[in-house]
């Protein structure tokens, strides 16, 4: 009898470990497992286009920016459901009547859609800049736990295999233009970036129960327009000497911060910077970022000093056609980037020196992903520009709609959401 019951205990264990609660995450958060957009090993294909290597593609409702990520079977995305016409404001603005804003889970083995949940109603949301979406900010998985962030338009966590909502709550901040910081989890801790034009901060929650864990305000500013204080990156979570620095990059400054409790680590006054996109990158050893709009530059800082750095401790900055959107890319020791209106440039990242440097064909906003020992770029005309590390170009890869979000690769395949679709494409062998 009792070798019976352990025996039906170990049963049970096992059902409980492979079941829907083990399922693996797979790509967890905005570019990637480390967050920097590197698939190193992948036999994921070069080449490919719409009628070349699609597995699937599927129609999504609405408009998002926003990656995927992806648990298991299963491919989440945000999306926006906009009712009534754009009106346009200034400053390249539009705004409408409401929208609906709802996560999107797509089954990786058949394309079906098998969850859409919608998570709030906005009415009169505030006006977002025409190149942006309501549904910009990618999830992150914590578990089973995905976390939906839609700026000042509230925040959900849903169970990733029911699409049971479990909570939601909001931070109120004006971002004039709409969100852009996705969520992202550091030591357990769910972290927000509120940089809004009105007030600036960065808080940490429980990802479980949506508690406040700690809130950290941005330091003081000398500027007093608050147009020039909102900003929009991802902060990104950093180890060095056996210590993990939480840093987030915003207007004026870049800052680390603990992740266990928020104390600030470092500091640095990059300048007059504002409306900073792009996700910092690191070796281990500096920390590699765009200092926005105004600021226009590219800087080097080291990782392993504290305080308030002064201009001195920076390793290099470089000036010329610095990235406003899409985030940079470090590969073998060399920092790749493209710019807005499509400069691709490789420096050295010891030295900052510019090594090569070419024109490719569209616009940006999508960022770099390294895939095995190539590059690739995504413009907003529908083409992924695959270069080798000397900058030749190797395939042009055509699809019908735009790149806005970046794609994701698992399990051999590229997971490439669209404009308008979601696309499954390389091999996914189940077994």
């Amino acid at each position: 009898m009792g070798s019976a019951m352990r025996i039906l205990g170990t049963l049970l264990l096992v059902v409980v470990l492979t079941g829907p609660s083990a399922a693996e995450v797979l790509w967890p958060q905005f570019r990637g497992p480390d967050g920097q957009g590197r698939v190193r090993t992948t036999r994921a294909p070069l080449a490919w286009g719409e009628g070349e290597g699609v597995r699937w593609k599927t129609p999504l409702p609405g408009r998002g920016w926003s990656s995927p990520v992806v648990l298991g079977d299963h491919i989440w995305v945000t999306t926006a459901e906009q009712q009534g016409p754009e009106v346009p404001g200034e400053q390249g603005t539009v705004a409408v009547d409401r929208v609906a804003l709802s996560a999107v889970c797509v089954s990786r083995d058949s394309g079906e859609i098998v969850h859409r949940v919608r998570l709030f109603d906005i009415e009169s949301p505030e006006k977002i800049h025409a190149q942006n979406s309501y549904a910009s900010p990618t999830c992150c998985l914590s578990g089973d736990h995905l976390i939906c962030h839609f700026g000042r338009n509230g925040t959900a966590c849903l169970d990733a295999q029911t699409a049971e909502v479990l909570w939601k709550k909001a931070y109120v901040v004006e971002h004039y233009v709409g969100a852009g910081s996705s969520p992202v989890m550091c030591e357990g801790k769910l972290i927000l970036v509120c940089d809004g034009a009105d007030q600036q901060f960065v808080v940490a929650l429980d990802p479980v129960s949506g508690n406040e864990v700690w809130r950290q305000d941005r330091p003081p500013f000398r500027a007093t327009n608050p147009d020039v204080l909102k900003s929009f990156a991802t902060p990104l979570a950093v180890e060095h000497a056996g210590q993990v620095q939480l840093v987030a990059p915003g207007a004026q400054w870049i800052v680390a911060y603990r992740p266990s409790d928020g104390e600030e680590l470092w500091r640095y006054d990059h300048g007059a910077g504002f409306s900073l996109v792009p996700r910092p990158v690191t070796d281990g050893r500096t920390i590699y970022y765009c200092s926005g709009f105004a600021g226009d530059e590219v800087l080097a800082l080291p990782l392993g000093e504290s305080g308030k750095l002064d201009d001195d401790q920076v390793r290099w900055r470089y000036k010329r056609q610095a990235p406003h959107q899409p985030s940079p890319l470090l590969m073998a020791g060399r920092l790749l980037m493209v710019s807005d209106q499509g400069i691709f440039q490789c420096l050295d990242a010891n030295s900052g020196k510019l090594l090569w440097k070419k024109r490719l064909g569209g616009n940006y906003s999508a960022s770099l992903l390294q895939v095995g020992d190539c590059c690739f770029a995504f413009s907003k005309e529908g083409v992924a520009t695959c270069l080798d590390a000397g900058g030749k170009v190797l395939h042009e890869n055509q699809l019908d709609g735009e790149f806005h979000a970046t794609p994701a690769i698992v399990d051999d395949e590229w997971i490439i959401r669209t404009d308008t679709h979601l696309y499954a494409i390389g091999n996914y062998d189940r077994t």
